[in-house]
């Protein structure tokens, strides 16, 4: 059992750049005795509780960034600066220690600095060289919000440099890291928030460079399961077809039920008059059944997310 457990330190060590977490050892079958013994041997150094490197391995950037990560916690991820690093973004070097993780906890920095986000999916987060870091997307739009100079949200010269870097940024990752405008408008819909530094900054480069851009019905729909998850609003039935007493009146979006909600996520193909007619029309008939329908586009899921919920949240809670 010791030796196998000497091969799994070493195993975790490469891949982590020497640093690794008693948890990973832990749930592998190892103890704490056999881990205090090894530290006494001077085969591993204990940084903190719970926190190791093994002492083959030099100090490094990747070494203390995945001790950041690992000390923050599961879900945790490399980001901002760290991520635009190991996302190889023009203009960034490997050197800052930054790791964002999920609100809540005692989230103490061992060498860098911790961002605290009340929302980190699995979807923001990608693995490079099996570390976790936050998505392309998720990347830039936390940089929106950590500008170089810190008056940047007071004086509107450094704003309006802030901007232009920001823009930059986002035709770099569209052009040669492959995020969709789709990323963006997701990430936005779901962690923006009224407050939230760079999110105001977002909305401006994305009504500046997306308004050509038409996501598919699909593609809407994802975005806005997406926004409810992030908003804490229970999830409703998808794609369902409903009518009156007396007839079929057709498929609608999602539905809530037992509240008699409707939520109908509007793209492209509802901008031409006749469709919004054939939308009041059918709307019409929905409400003289007692149901409620509430219409969100991608312009309201961006820009006015919290509006949105809130009308959800009121039209769930006054059916409750």
């Amino acid at each position: 059992m010791g030796a196998r457990i000497d091969i799994e330190i070493v195993a975790l060590a490469v891949r982590q750049a020497g640093a690794f977490a008693a948890r990973q050892l832990i749930r592998l079958g190892a103890t704490y005795d056999q881990l205090r013994s090894r530290e006494r041997a001077g085969l591993i150094r204990r940084l903190r509780n719970g926190l190791y490197v093994h002492t083959g391995f030099p100090d490094a950037w990747e070494q203390r960034l995945w001790l950041e990560v690992l000390g923050a916690g599961p879900g945790s991820a490399a980001s901002t600066a760290s991520a635009t690093a190991l996302h190889g973004f023009r203009r960034s070097r490997p050197g800052a220690i930054e790791v964002q993780t999920t609100e809540g906890g005692n989230h103490r920095p061992i060498f860098g600095t911790i961002h605290e986000t009340f929302w980190l999916p699995p979807s923001h987060i990608v693995h490079i060289d099996g570390m976790p870091v936050t998505s392309v997307a998720r990347t830039v739009f936390d940089q929106a919000g950590q500008p170089r100079h810190p008056l940047a949200f007071q004086n509107e010269w450094l704003r309006a440099n802030h901007v232009k870097e920001i823009t930059w940024l986002v035709n770099h990752a569209i052009r040669d890291h492959g995020m969709r405008m789709l990323d963006l408008d997701r990430v936005l819909a779901s962690t923006g928030r009224r407050g939230k530094p760079g999110t105001a900054i977002i909305r401006e480069v994305v009504a500046d460079l997306g308004v050509d851009y038409a996501p598919s019905a699909s593609e809407l729909q994802d975005m806005f399961v997406e926004f409810l998850d992030a908003h804490g609003i229970r999830r409703p039935d998808e794609e369902i077809d409903l009518g009156t007493s007396e007839r079929w009146v057709g498929r609608v979006d999602f539905v809530w039920r037992g509240a008699k909600l409707i939520v109908e996520v509007d793209g492209s193909q509802h901008r031409a008059p006749l469709d919004r007619r054939s939308d009041r029309v059918r709307d019409a008939a929905f409400d003289g059944e007692g149901w409620e329908v509430i219409r969100v586009t991608r312009w309201d899921l961006t820009n006015e997310p919290e509006k949105v919920a809130a009308r959800i949240r009121a039209a769930l809670t006054a059916a409750a």
